[in-house]
């Protein structure tokens, strides 16, 4: 199983990541860079995209669990919170920590895993398994570039579970690290 789910995931990789990867301003690019000093913390990456409203809800209650954890550990004024679809920083960079998650699903199981950057457009973005069983291939990706063809997934979770799973210590780490510079 654990092969067919690396190969629909790097499947979905190549349709979900093209528009962020070819870097034109479509509707997924955030329409603010953050506030400096603080966090951007952008929409989910549904992977594959939804318009499952189950799924869509999901994907709110992480990113509003994100926000939490980084107006505590990044700034407690300075933040932005990016409306649906708006999940990547501009070409630029976005000038805060950007924060998101990576939501993973498939008949029922899900899979999180955070996605932290630096300011800016030159760091990577690293990837931090949040719930579910994840093999990561590297620990971060390029700016921009969609995480779905660096990890395996060896286990989801069921989707209506997956809240009471979550590793905030490990996304809560690299938020610091990151929030530190």
């Amino acid at each position: 199983m654990s092969r067919w789910v690396v190969m629909a995931l790097a499947a979905m990789a190549s349709t979900v990541g093209s528009h962020a990867q070819a870097g034109g301003d479509d509707l997924t690019v955030s329409r603010s860079r953050g506030p400096t000093g603080g966090s951007v913390i952008l929409w989910p990456r549904v992977v594959p995209e939804t318009q499952d409203s189950t799924m869509i809800q999901l994907a709110e209650t992480l990113q509003g669990r994100l926000a939490a954890m980084s107006l505590r550990v990044v700034s407690d004024r300075k933040q932005t919170v990016r409306p649906r679809p708006e999940r990547v920083c501009p070409m630029r960079g976005c000038r805060s920590v950007a924060v998101s998650v990576m939501l993973g699903h498939q008949d029922g199981g899900c899979v999180a895993v955070a996605m932290v950057s630096e300011p800016g457009s030159e760091g990577g973005t690293m990837l931090v398994p949040w719930a579910g069983d994840v093999d990561l291939r590297v620990r971060s990706v390029s700016f921009r570039e969609p995480p779905e063809n660096k990890l395996s997934v060896r286990e989801f979770l069921p989707c209506d579970e997956i809240l009471n799973h979550l590793d905030d210590a490990a996304v809560e780490q690299a938020l610091t690290a990151f929030a530190e510079g």
